[in-house]
């Protein structure tokens, strides 16, 4: 089975996933000197390990539609670009 997602939701929300996914991706890399100068919540204490863009942004699927939720401590700049992204990849 080469894609679990298109097996179990269908290729028109496999496909969404995967571009939202790969957009993201984008904008983690885009804003990686951000993420780096950021602690990740999941860090020891003691430990400095760089944040993630997934810390902040969670797509979510609601009876197969898409939703993102931005966490509030993202800059706005960032947060602006996810949903512009997210939504230009859902569609």
């Amino acid at each position: 089975m080469k894609d679990i997602n298109a097996f179990l939701y269908g290729k028109v929300v496999a496909r969404k996933m995967k571009a939202i996914e790969n957009s993201m991706q984008v904008l983690a890399e885009k804003h990686q000197d951000y993420f780096a100068s950021q602690r990740s919540r999941y860090a020891a204490e003691g430990e400095h390990r760089s944040a993630t863009l997934a810390e902040y942004v969670q797509p979510q699927w609601v009876n197969l539609q898409p939703v993102l939720w931005v966490d509030p401590a993202l800059p706005a700049d960032i947060a602006a670009e996810c949903t512009a992204y997210f939504k230009i990849a859902i569609n």
